[in-house]
């Protein structure tokens, strides 16, 4: 298997969806973390990364999943993961780490559950 990651982005509707696929690794998740932090920030306040296509997924992987949910949140976006392969879902679940990175069962879902999350802050601060 060729150690490669291929990354799509496709703007929507106020919603950013990064598509993912092949392998997320030490070798390559700098790729996604510049990726993501390359988005505007005004145009992706809400993001959903799609790991449907993901094959494999490390440790380092994992760690650069956890660090851009961590910028998005910093700098006041909202961030899911949208489509998710049975792996990948049973690393998260593993590591714990669905419990924190929240995966969904499509991207239609964790744009649907971004959208709630973000109305909800907004009506709290008004």
């Amino acid at each position: 298997m060729e150690d490669v990651l291929t990354i799509q982005k496709e703007h929507t509707d106020g919603v950013t969806i990064v598509r993912l696929s092949g392998e997320l690794d030490a070798l390559n998740v700098s790729e996604l973390e510049a990726a993501v932090a390359g988005l505007s920030h005004e145009e992706s306040r809400l993001i959903v990364v799609d790991l449907q296509g993901i094959d494999f997924i490390d440790s380092a992987g994992l760690g650069g999943l956890v660090r851009i949910w961590e910028g998005t949140v910093e700098r006041g976006g909202f961030i899911g993961l949208g489509a998710i392969s049975d792996r990948v879902r049973d690393v998260l679940q593993i590591t714990g780490l669905a419990n924190m990175l929240i995966p969904h069962g499509t991207n239609e879902d964790a744009i649907g559950n971004l959208r709630t999350a973000q109305a909800a802050l907004q009506a709290r601060d008004s």
